[in-house]
């Protein structure tokens, strides 16, 4: 894992001898796309949810390239998971534990997101 910008220099400022309000971010961004035996194109307009024990936040939807970004004060329980979803397909949930790419004192604040939906299975209306 890397550390990331913030917390880069939140470690210089640190290693300078003051805390000036040097308070951690958590970002989480991705993209979700089709799978590549559909071509892996960009969905648009994806639901991302984050949803941790004590709480559970919208970061909003996809944009036209798939892609979202949510940042937020304070580090990030390992316990969340984003959940990616779209009417007609499949959800996924990640967690943030998998998709950690930098630490900051030995907790995650930055987590990419590679999500792909594929098409919801069909559900029988026929009774059994």
């Amino acid at each position: 894992m890397r550390l990331s910008k913030s917390s880069l220099w939140c470690w210089y400022v640190l290693g300078a001898g003051g805390l000036l309000g040097c308070d951690p971010v958590f970002t989480v961004r991705g993209q979700v796309r089709s799978p590549a035996d559909a071509g892996a194109r960009p969905i648009e307009g994806a639901t991302v949810v984050l949803q941790c024990p004590a709480a559970t936040t919208t970061i909003g939807t996809t944009d036209a390239r798939g892609e979202f970004e949510f940042m937020s004060g304070g580090l990030m329980n390992p316990a969340c998971n984003v959940i990616v979803s779209k009417a007609g397909l499949a959800s996924r949930t990640i967690s943030v534990a998998e998709a950690c790419s930098s630490t900051f004192m030995g907790s995650c604040d930055q987590a990419v997101v590679s999500a792909e939906l594929e098409v919801a299975p069909a559900v029988s209306s026929a009774p059994p």
